[in-house]
């Protein structure tokens, strides 16, 4: 039975020398190898037979790579979850609103990861972040987009002030400097099943959800989100990247190649989830047996 071979959490991975490592155990051409592991998101082998995964955990082990072989079957599944275009901020939950105008509640214990990306656009993005494809008018897709269209449209009605803040000029303008003037920012809260993913764009993000403190230009109002998220789920896993990028506001701490990348990382955070959650279930089944 094929397996696949993922990073431990906190594992750090030098490339140059992971590089090496891969190309000699996989066959792999050395350019080919270093952006192996330049882009696999937290999965280095998709899938392969034990026999070839052993040796090469250890490996990497040799140079502090830390890893684990797991079934290859469940890596593959991402859940499909939802799309947010609001949100509010509760005591131990957020409240996050989806286009067609219903809520989901989202407990603050159960937002276990957070991922926090920046990607060129290809096409113009449709409300589930798949590729953009003709609505029928008057279809349920189409009316979707025709909300989402709305949230683009909408003015500054209640914004505070006209002009853009200093740190939004900071970030225009290192965005502008490093060639991203339009570069799709991206949130994605990874909750426990059976939510899944909740999915956050900033240009299809409605901003009235921050009332009185809305300004007038969206990349200010995205701040201010990612702030909130930031303070609000101070436990959650991957937050750091996070708090780093609103620290030195440098769009190369988050910009991902390709759609592809985004979602084995996120395939990997997913594994994770599902393994911690079934050990420490067998740990407390553990535990109450002891106490019999």
């Amino acid at each position: 039975m094929n397996e696949a071979l993922i990073l431990q959490r906190e594992s750090p991975l030098p490339l140059a020398e992971a590089g090496k490592i891969l190309a000699r155990h996989l066959g792999l051409h050395a350019a080919d190898a270093t952006a192996r592991a330049r882009y696999c998101g937290g999965i280095l082998v998709e899938e392969a037979p034990a026999s070839t995964l052993q040796p090469l955990a250890a490996a990497l082990e040799e140079i502090g790579v830390l890893t684990r072989i797991v079934p290859s079957g469940p890596l593959r599944l991402l859940p499909h979850g939802y799309r947010a275009i609001g949100l509010e901020f509760l005591e131990d939950a957020l409240l996050a609103r989806m286009v067609d105008g219903s809520s989901l509640v989202l407990l603050r214990d159960e937002i276990t990861a957070v991922h926090f990306y920046a990607m060129q656009p290809l096409s113009p993005p449709a409300e589930d972040g798949s590729p953009a494809e003709a609505a029928r008018p008057g279809s349920r897709r189409g009316k979707r987009r025709g909300a989402i269209a709305a949230i683009r449209r909408q003015g500054f009605d209640g914004a505070f002030g006209t002009a853009m803040s200093p740190r939004g000029r900071a970030l225009s303008a290192n965005l502008k400097a490093a060639g991203l003037a339009s570069v799709e920012l991206h949130l994605t809260l990874c909750c426990q099943d059976p939510i899944g993913p909740v999915r956050i764009t900033k240009d299809l993000f409605d901003f009235s959800c921050l009332e009185h403190q809305k300004q007038a230009h969206s990349l200010d109002n995205f701040l201010m989100i990612l702030d909130d998220v930031a303070a609000y789920l101070s436990a959650a896993w991957n937050r750091d990247p996070l708090v780093r990028f609103l620290r030195e506001l440098d769009p190369a701490l988050i910009l991902r190649a390709k759609g592809e990348e985004v979602t084995r990382f996120e395939r990997w955070i997913y594994q994770w989830m599902r393994l911690e959650r079934r050990e420490a279930t067998a740990a407390g089944g553990d535990s109450e047996d002891a106490g019999l």
